[in-house]
C-alpha cells in the first residue's frame, strides 16, 4: 500500500529523493568532476554552502559539513586502499566503486554534456573551458572530447 512502511522499516524524515531540473544535475555533475568529490557529496556541498549563505546553518555544523563534502573521491580511495579506519557512511561503502567514477563518471552523460559546452564554447569563460579541456583530456572516450580539444587548441592559437 503507499504510504505504509513495513514493519522493518521505521520513518527517516531525513531521507528524501530529489528530481533535479537538468541545469542543475549538469551543474552538479560538474561540480562533482572539478573537486573530484561523489555526485551526492556535490549535492550535499552544494546544499551546505546555500544553508550557510542564507545564514540558517551554524558556523559550527558548515565548517564539519564542508570539510566532510570536500573530501575528493582519491582520498576515499586511499584509505580504503590502507585500511584506514574511516566513519561507516554510504560514500565509504561506496569507495571501491569511486574509483571508476574519478575517471568518467558516466561518459554518455559527460558526451551530452559537452555537446552543449560545445554549442557554448565561444561564450564561455577562460575558466570554464579549461575545467571542459582537462575533462576532456581525462576522458579521451567521452563522445566531443576531440571537439573540445580542437576548440581549445584554437583559442591557444587566436590569443
Amino acid at each position: 500500500m503507499a504510504g505504509k512502511l513495513s514493519a522493518s522499516r521505521e520513518p527517516r524524515p531525513w531521507v528524501k529523493s530529489l528530481y533535479l531540473d537538468r541545469d542543475l544535475y549538469f551543474g552538479m555533475l560538474e561540480a562533482a568532476l572539478k573537486l573530484q568529490i561523489s555526485e551526492r557529496f556535490a549535492l550535499l556541498l552544494a546544499t551546505t554552502e546555500g544553508l550557510h549563505a542564507l545564514g540558517v546553518l551554524p558556523e559550527e555544523a558548515y565548517n564539519r559539513l564542508r570539510t566532510k563534502y570536500s573530501q575528493p573521491l582519491r582520498e576515499m580511495i586511499d584509505q580504503n586502499r590502507a585500511g584506514t579506519p574511516t566513519q561507516t557512511t554510504p560514500e565509504t561503502r561506496e569507495a571501491p566503486m569511486a574509483e571508476k567514477k574519478l575517471e568518467g563518471i558516466n561518459l554518455r552523460t559527460l558526451g551530452q554534456k559537452a555537446k552543449q559546452i560545445i554549442k557554448q564554447w565561444p561564450h564561455l569563460d577562460r575558466d570554464r573551458k579549461t575545467v571542459w579541456r582537462n575533462i576532456a583530456l581525462k576522458n579521451p572516450m567521452m563522445p566531443g572530447s576531440r571537439e573540445i580539444l580542437n576548440l581549445w587548441n584554437q583559442d591557444q592559437q587566436t590569443r
